[in-house]
């Protein structure tokens, strides 16, 4: 069966990203191939996107895509390949490869990666029962991955001016215990640092 798209809203999946993935908007504009069974169809084609983005809702993250982004359409993966992405607030731009995957249009992965010289990653604000806050600016590569109920988010860059990462813990024994604070002894690894340049 082939389909042909023309100004196709994409708002139309914005449900299917649940709370992980919202604000699916855009349009498209191509032609593929369908074929395998009606519930869980095989694609084969691509699409043009203009005015289309997205939001991470966790991270309050809004991204826009550029105008020229194409869409590959493989089994049942909608595929990007060197992607310009901008956000919203900031307009600072990285760049977008990965995947977005289905099974029959109920189950919904993502294995997305983004890298950039200077990126807006976190922009949340305090409230309650909340693990962390704050405006994060990245220089480096972030890996989202895994089924959009249950997302996991994988970071390796180093934070630029204008970032601010609160962790709202009320005392030292709260600190002490989160798990989400590891401390290191800085004077142990230059004692290390000292006997390796004694050795040389």
């Amino acid at each position: 069966l082939k389909v042909a798209l023309k100004a196709f809203q994409l708002n139309a999946f914005s449900p299917l990203g649940k709370n992980t993935l919202s604000k699916i908007r855009g349009f498209a504009d191509g032609a593929f191939t369908l074929s395998g069974p009606i519930s869980n169809p095989y694609m084969d084609g691509n699409l043009q996107l203009t005015n289309s983005g997205f939001k991470f809702p966790y991270l309050n993250i809004d991204y826009s895509l550029d105008n020229s982004t194409n869409l590959k359409l493989v089994g049942q993966s909608f595929v990007f390949e060197d992607v310009q992405v901008e956000d919203v607030v900031h307009n600072t731009q990285g760049e977008l490869s990965g995947f977005i995957k289905h099974n029959s249009f109920k189950d919904w992965e993502m294995d997305l990666n983004i890298s950039s010289d200077r990126l807006l990653v976190l922009d949340t604000k305090d409230g309650e029962n909340v693990a962390y806050y704050g405006k994060g600016f990245i220089k480096g590569k972030a890996n989202f991955v895994g089924p959009t109920n249950d997302l996991t988010i994988n970071v390796k860059a180093k934070t630029l001016q204008g970032t601010k990462f609160v962790i709202p813990l009320s005392d030292i024994k709260a600190v002490s215990n989160s798990r989400l604070v590891h401390f290191k002894s800085l004077a142990k690894e230059s004692t290390q640092k000292n006997l390796f340049d004694k050795e040389r």
